[in-house]
């Protein structure tokens, strides 16, 4: 959402270096307040963390973790009307945006599978749009438990 907004107030600027850049100028003026008593803390401290660091390699779960995870969702009272869905995911190999882009037309019961169809993004201004499937995986058909 940043990105999109200040690619379309600034012009083609990385948004990395325009965040970096900010960083840079409030953190010296916050210290000074800091030091002059105007302030107690300095709210801009530890706020830039890892941003723009490259994504560290993702995991899946094992199906230990997955078993584990099921159970407790299961077993509580905030996460259980979840559960479903989270079946589904895990069953089928759904990212989110898969999951929440299904519709019943998707879903083959008779033979127990699913077609790829949309995926669901969150899109600024425009909020939450249907995109079709841009991998082949979701493409094809996924069996389900």
């Amino acid at each position: 959402m940043w990105d999109y907004r200040i690619r379309n107030t600034l012009g083609n600027i990385r948004v990395v270096d325009f965040i970096k850049g900010l960083y840079g100028l409030l953190n010296p003026s916050f210290e000074l307040a800091v030091e002059d008593g105007i302030i107690r803390k300095n709210p801009v401290t530890g706020t830039l963390g890892d941003y723009g660091a490259p994504a560290k390699e993702k995991e899946a779960l094992t199906l230990e973790q997955q078993e584990k995870l099921l159970k407790f969702v299961e077993q509580s009272n905030v996460y259980k009307p979840h559960l479903p869905m989270m079946q589904v995911m895990f069953g089928a190999c759904l990212r989110v945006s898969e999951t929440i882009g299904l519709t019943w037309s998707d879903v083959d019961m008779k033979n127990r599978e699913i077609q790829g169809g949309q995926l669901v993004y969150y899109e600024g201004d425009e909020g939450y749009c249907f995109h079709d499937s841009e991998t082949k995986r979701m493409q094809e058909s996924e069996t389900f438990l």
